[in-house]
């Protein structure tokens, strides 16, 4: 067995952009509905969306499990009022997303 030394910790930090809160805050004075898509931890990407937004309002935080497993005309409903999508996957995020502003047509 070899012998092992401890040299140090690194610690890194994927940070929000500069921008990122003014240009949300612009799209959402628009009426653009901003939905984040991440692979990160619920908690974290919570985190992170609070952060961006800058208000202290209850985020509605759904994984990509959940709507992986959620019917179509569940998805129709509950989807408008997402803000976040967390462990989202590749199929989750292009697999549900209507490509208009009207949350319309088969999510598959």
């Amino acid at each position: 067995m070899c012998e092992l030394s401890f040299l140090g910790l690194l610690g890194l930090a994927d940070v929000v952009r500069d921008t990122a809160a003014s240009a949300v805050a612009g799209l959402r004075a628009a009426g653009v509905q901003i939905v984040m898509l991440t692979g990160d931890h619920p908690s974290t990407a919570g985190a992170i969306a609070s952060h961006v937004i800058g208000d202290d309002r209850e985020l509605t935080i759904l994984t990509g499990n959940e709507i992986d497993e959620m019917a179509d005309d569940v998805l129709d409903k509950v989807l408008p009022g997402v803000d976040v999508v967390a462990r989202c996957t590749p199929r989750t995020r292009c697999g549900c997303w209507a490509p208009s502003s009207v949350w319309a047509g088969s999510w598959r």
